[in-house]
């Protein structure tokens, strides 16, 4: 090759950059029901990246992984755009409606169409337009954002995670077309409550695990007020 690539190398780059149009990803995403399972929506998802000559890899929680550029280890910059593929349910079924006036655009609608197929599919033609030069891009799309959020606990977990030591990470979610810089966490425990049978004749010998709870919802009510609580985020 006389611009110093080898043939593998131009291949994946003219792949990389064949013209990518995030509307009609959208369109074929959405019709691509993943409110009960993303399967088929993860495979679409794979195929569009294999035809432009990049492997992803799915990995056990089920996140896409993709990268371009330098290895992690070689790149001054790292950045990671994620999104994720679940939907909530039910699933509503694509339209396209034609706008009346000339000059503005269709709508797509359906399932996902915004939360979040629409923001993978913006993700989608960043990671396929950007030229990486000494650093490293990094697309991460996880399952189970609606409901658990196990992807996305696997895809930071470990030592060995793809994602950890990124210099910055990009996440597509509606915000009402605005910009954050930060959002809240999530933290999800289950209390135990037990309590003792008890003949009707005889109640002081037992306890009531129903009585045992109004603590308990007095304590998660003033969570936020407690003495040791953190300063609000701005």
């Amino acid at each position: 090759m006389t611009d110093g690539r080898s043939a593998t190398e131009a291949t994946t780059d003219d792949a990389t950059n064949d013209t990518f149009d995030p509307i009609a990803f959208l369109e074929d995403a959405v019709q691509h029901p993943s409110h009960e399972a993303v399967g088929p929506m993860r495979d679409f998802l794979c195929e569009t990246l294999e035809t432009r000559g990049i492997e992803p890899r799915v990995d056990d929680a089920g996140n896409v992984l993709a990268s371009r550029g330098l290895p992690a280890g070689d790149a001054e910059t790292h950045v990671v755009l994620n999104t994720h593929i679940d939907t909530v349910s039910p699933h509503v079924p694509f339209e396209r409606d034609a706008d009346e006036d000339a000059d503005s655009p269709d709508v797509i609608r359906g399932r996902g169409s915004c939360d979040a197929k629409g923001p993978l599919a913006a993700i989608l033609s960043a990671f396929f337009a950007v030229e990486p030069t000494g650093c490293r891009i990094t697309l991460a799309v996880t399952p189970d954002e609606e409901v658990l959020s196990t992807g996305a606990d696997a895809l930071v977990s470990g030592d060995e995670s793809p994602v950890r030591n990124a210099d910055a990470v990009i996440v597509g979610e509606p915000t009402d077309l605005d910009v954050c810089t930060a959002a809240k966490g999530r933290f999800q425990g289950t209390i135990h409550l037990s309590g003792a049978n008890a003949h009707a004749a005889e109640p002081k010998t037992g306890s009531n695990a129903v009585t045992a709870l109004e603590p308990v919802l007095e304590a998660i009510r003033a969570f936020d007020e407690r003495a040791d609580a953190p300063p609000a985020h701005p």
